[in-house]
């Protein structure tokens, strides 16, 4: 019998002691996912969620944070979570997107001579245009104390 980690684990717990990180591009989870998604000890939903042409990619966190209340709501004692990317701007966030637009904002973004620094990984993940301006992120500038 191998010793367990300090954290409060029960050993014969009716959860999975593992989280579960994912989204589902196609809509909320359905009654099947969310079965499933009981037997984990945490859920995080990522950026994924509801990430789609019929919501234009866009108001990811609005989508993330209903999807973590539907499961919240079938199963109050399990921990959900959303995950927020620290490192670059995403466009998928309203809020983002419009000072990612405004020359007044440029400063908190990374550039060089030609713009902003930009990371195509979204663009690559959900098979749009590298250079996509809905899926095309930024790097936050760290550098600036006041962004």
């Amino acid at each position: 019998d191998r010793p367990m980690p300090s954290w409060p684990y029960q050993k014969n717990a009716s959860r999975f002691p593992v989280v579960w990180f994912g989204a589902n591009e196609s809509g909320f989870e359905n009654q099947q996912q969310l079965e499933m998604l009981g037997r984990y000890s945490m859920v995080i939903f990522g950026w994924q969620t509801m990430m789609n042409k019929k919501n234009n990619y866009s108001h990811e966190s609005d989508y993330m944070i209903k999807q973590a209340e539907i499961v919240k709501k079938k199963y109050p004692d399990l921990t959900v979570a959303v995950y927020l990317d620290g490192l670059l701007a995403e466009p998928f966030q309203a809020s983002v997107q419009r000072i990612m637009k405004d020359p007044n904002y440029q400063d908190y973004f990374l550039r060089n001579d030609r713009g902003p620094l930009s990371c195509t990984v979204f663009c690559r993940s959900l098979g749009l245009p590298k250079y996509d301006l809905s899926c095309l992120a930024y790097y936050w500038n760290f550098f600036n104390e006041s962004a």
